[in-house]
């Protein structure tokens, strides 16, 4: 499996078994109802596209770098219209380089 399109499907969680997709290189789970990523999607080796924008994740990008995102090797990042604060999405997107960070900030929040 290297893709996986779950858009728009009202999801509100990922399963932490997604980790064992080694060959992942794209996940595309924007426009759910998601609140929270399984810490698992660290273990993903391959990961160059995550796209999570317009879902209910908030809370710190802090966290969320430090659980989830630092361990990929990401191209590719959205998170826009979610509940992240903006200050923290600045910070974020300047310690990521090129598409990431500019995908990073590019919707905002809701």
């Amino acid at each position: 499996l290297r893709e996986l399109w779950l858009h728009g499907n009202l999801l509100t969680c990922l399963p932490a078994e997604l980790g064992q997709c080694a060959s992942l290189t794209v996940l595309q789970a924007h426009h759910n109802r998601l609140e929270e990523l399984p810490a698992a999607l660290g273990a993903l080796p391959r990961l160059q596209g995550l796209y999570l924008q317009s879902n209910r994740l908030g809370g710190s990008l802090a966290a969320l770098r430090q659980r989830v995102l630092r361990h990929l090797p990401l191209q590719n990042l959205a998170l826009g219209a979610n509940a992240f604060d903006l200050a923290e999405a600045s910070e974020l997107a300047s310690e990521l380089s090129g598409s990431a960070a500019r995908a990073v900030t590019s919707s905002g929040h809701s």
